[in-house]
């Protein structure tokens, strides 16, 4: 490539450029008019045909485009490329980047989105059927497949996004779908929640945390950064409080090894087989527990349903050997991962049992 670049120097240093990528090479062009920028496009143009045809190699015309990147410049208009004609177009795909008219990233953030909430949509299709994907291996999944994907690139796009509320919002609304397959947490869970709940943090500063890396930041700086921002989110949220009174430190949170199902995570977010939350949607007809109290929810089933006796007294009986005394908080079972346990296995028996007990009337 070295004798192309000299010559594209040669011929236009102050307004052409080339950026060559293995096969792929991007011809940067300035000029004050349109006539101006199509002239020396057709120019260099010429210079690239020319040495492709003396190495007896030939570009893809189907593939070469154009995109106005800055000026106001309308697409449509074409220029000239060996025996045939480029066209401009609004948006194109190179190095994995949908590069915009005036530099926007708004769709490579879309398209980026739209590809990988795919792929757990499938996941979450898998978890359904016969081949069971445990939540270990969606996370491994999340964070060595998902988390590169949206973060690639990210010191050139994300920057251009920042203040655009709406692409954050859909950046949250997509990495919400993955944490609902990875949890099987009902749909109603708060986002702030499935985030603490399966340890990681809210995309934006995931992002930002990478792009601390690459500018510099230390590995440690960054990370103290983004928990730090992460914690402030947490504790300032009015989302997800019940599951804050279990999970209020992310730290903690992210030092202590917990598992977390379909059924525990119901418990812990309030947000399931419920008849106070049911009702709220209008599938059961009352909000009250089987047991005759006025309300079912998480709170009561945990700590005072006449239903969820048995399951109570082995959950307590664990958390005595642990240490802890009735009445204790809700961090009470995030201390060591025998309480944890505990939990899911109550979670998963009183929920599993009313799932029983409603196909039997059936």
């Amino acid at each position: 490539m070295d004798p192309l670049l000299k010559a594209m120097t040669l011929h236009d240093p102050d307004s052409t450029h080339v950026v060559a990528y293995a096969d792929d090479i991007v011809l940067l062009v300035a000029g004050n008019t349109r006539r101006q920028v199509i002239r020396s496009t057709e120019r260099a143009l010429e210079i690239i045909n020319s040495w492709a045809n003396v190495r007896g190699l030939a570009f893809s015309k189907e593939k070469s485009v154009m995109v106005p990147l800055k000026g106001g410049l309308v697409p449509g208009f074409t220029a000239r490329f060996g025996d045939s004609t480029i066209t401009s177009v609004e948006h194109t795909k190179y190095l994995g980047l949908t590069l915009q008219s005036n530099f926007y990233f708004d769709l490579h953030a879309i398209n980026l989105l739209e590809s990988s909430t795919d792929m757990f949509s499938r996941l979450k299709s898998i978890r359904k059927s016969k081949w069971w994907t445990s939540p270990e291996l969606a996370t491994m999944i999340y964070k060595a497949v998902y988390i590169p994907r949206v973060t690639y690139g990210a010191t050139t796009w994300f920057n251009r996004l920042r203040n655009k509320e709406d692409i954050k919002k859909k950046l949250t609304s997509a990495q919400r779908r993955t944490l609902l397959a990875i949890t099987g947490a009902y749909k109603t869970s708060s986002t702030h929640a499935l985030q603490v709940i399966t340890g990681t943090p809210p995309i934006v500063q995931h992002i930002q945390y990478k792009i601390d890396i690459e500018n510099g930041t230390t590995p440690e700086e960054a990370k103290t950064k983004c928990l730090d921002e992460w914690q402030t989110l947490w504790n300032n949220s009015s989302k997800g409080r019940w599951t804050f009174s279990f999970l209020p430190s992310i730290r903690q949170r992210l030092v202590t090894p917990i598992t977390f199902d379909h059924y525990t995570c119901q418990i812990i977010t309030g947000h399931g087989d419920f008849n106070y939350k049911l009702h709220g949607f209008n599938l059961v007809d009352n909000p009250t527990c089987s047991c005759g109290h006025t309300i079912e929810d998480a709170r009561h089933i945990l700590e005072d349903c006449t239903k969820a006796n048995q399951h109570r007294v082995r959950l307590r009986r664990t958390m005595e050997l642990s240490g802890a005394s009735w009445p204790y908080e809700n961090t009470e079972y995030i201390k060591n991962r025998k309480s944890w346990e505990a939990l899911t296995i109550f979670a998963t028996c009183y929920l599993k049992d009313k799932e029983k007990e409603r196909l039997e009337r059936r």
